[in-house]
């Protein structure tokens, strides 16, 4: 990660990765470090379970600028996440409530109060497939 940054010098980093509950430990601390080497000046963010954003999450005081919750392929929590949202509730954990990722095919329920919305393919981001989602957009 640190000789990616290097050589683009981006405005800001996401990290995707799915810990178990053993690897949470090893997550945060390659967070920290993370945040440590980027400095205030590049804006890290990172994908979570939605199963993380409850009250009280292990997120709680980690070093990013946003959390994004992945609100599909979410298994046993789908039909409590759909049915939060539709009743216009949202995650306990307010870290979670700034931006969500959703897919690009399937997203039926996007919460309309989010901040940024980050959209996840399972096919490579072609002209077609970005002018399709552009499309969407009102």
């Amino acid at each position: 990660i640190a000789d990616t940054v290097r050589a683009t010098r981006p405005d800001a980093v996401q990290v995707d990765f799915d810990a178990r509950v053993s690897e949470r430990p090893f997550y945060a601390a390659l967070l920290r470090q993370l945040r440590a080497h980027l400095g205030d000046g590049v804006f890290l963010s990172m994908t979570a379970l939605v199963s993380w954003c409850g009250a009280r999450s292990w997120l709680d005081g980690l070093p990013v600028d946003e959390i994004v919750p992945m609100a599909f392929e979410m298994g046993s929590a789908t039909a409590a996440t759909e049915t939060l949202f539709r009743s216009g509730g949202d995650f306990a954990n307010q870290q979670c409530r700034a931006s969500i990722g959703l897919p690009v095919a399937g997203a039926r329920w996007p919460p309309k109060h989010r901040r940024r919305i980050y959209l996840f393919a399972y096919e490579d981001w072609t002209e077609p497939l970005s002018r399709s989602v552009l499309d969407l957009i009102p």
